[in-house]
């Protein structure tokens, strides 16, 4: 079926879809993005929502403009946003000196939280955020963290990208990125937690049972307490609600699965131009049989013909 003619007959108004996988990925922009994003926008709101904590969303605006692209900057909701949109993320940060892993980029969205200042010495903060990985030297920040924690624990620790892997056109492509080395600290800092891989889908705020102080927050797709944030933000903005007239879309089943079950929405992978390959078999075995999966829509790419259940 091609995709415009499920949309048809969907009667879809509304598309949220991902940033990394599907609009674009490490070999640029997918082809004709630009055009079926176009063409997406006369039906109503495109709005990205992304785990792309680096950025702030006028810089990911401008990047995706500079390829023809054009989604406004209050069409991106990132998960960095939470530190400003949840009201408990925002108490941990608020009028507090916050370590950030991250460059200026990410600034943005500690600015809209009230922080009391930005720094890079994490012996001197009260928070640690952990935003983006840093281009080689990430695994090396990990141990220095390890040694700080032990030395002088920060009151909380947020990850606010839990992706793992970014990936380039071809699948053996995969990119350790931010939630892969925020696991590897929890892991080091919390031995007796479990390994995150399970998604914990049902618990808003997937944080260590049992674990002393500071606390670890994870936030952003899969997990439900970001998709509900989203969601009331969608609201106040767009004055509509989310339901089966929208549609998200994802190259990571997951996060799919995650939008689907919590708002009510109708939900697409895209299994050539992301990561849905290297989550199959994981969410087959998660998923397989239930009734999320049997109303999964599959798409090669963005521009493609939809099918179901491959």
């Amino acid at each position: 079926m091609k995709f415009s003619e499920w949309l048809d007959e969907n009667k879809i108004r509304t598309v949220l879809t991902d940033a990394s996988g599907v609009l674009y990925n490490d070999q640029g922009l997918v082809n004709n993005i630009a055009k079926t994003i176009a063409g997406l926008q006369k039906r109503g709101p495109v709005v990205v929502v992304t785990n792309n904590s680096t950025d702030s969303p006028d810089i990911i605006s401008k990047r995706f403009l500079q390829g023809g692209l054009n989604l406004e900057p209050e069409c991106i909701y990132s998960s960095g946003h939470g530190l400003s949109w949840n009201a408990e993320l925002r108490a941990q940060v608020q009028g507090k000196t916050v370590y950030v892993m991250g460059d200026e980029d990410c600034y943005f969205y500690f600015f809209e939280a009230g922080v009391k200042a930005v720094i890079h010495n994490p012996n001197e903060a009260e928070v640690w955020v952990l935003m983006s990985s840093l281009q080689g030297r990430t695994a090396a920040e990990v141990m220095k963290l390890t040694e700080a924690f032990n030395h002088n624990p920060p009151q909380a620790v947020i990850c606010c990208n839990p992706d793992w892997y970014v990936r380039g056109q071809w699948p053996c492509t995969l990119y350790p990125v931010m939630g892969y080395f925020a696991q590897a600290l929890q892991g080091l800092c919390w031995p007796s937690h479990q390994n995150y891989s399970h998604f914990f889908l049902q618990n808003p705020w997937p944080i260590v049972q049992n674990a002393p102080e500071p606390l670890f927050f994870w936030y952003g797709k899969p997990f439900g307490q970001f998709a509900l944030d989203l969601d009331s933000q969608f609201q106040k903005q767009f004055k509509t609600v989310l339901n089966d007239q929208c549609v998200f879309i994802d190259d990571n089943p997951f996060n799919v699965a995650t939008l689907v079950n919590t708002l009510g929405v109708q939900g697409v992978v895209v299994t050539e131009t992301g990561l849905y390959r290297h989550y199959k078999t994981e969410f087959d075995k998660a998923y397989g049989g239930t009734e999320v999966f049997k109303r999964l829509g599959y798409i090669e790419a963005l521009n493609g013909d939809l099918n179901f259940n491959v």
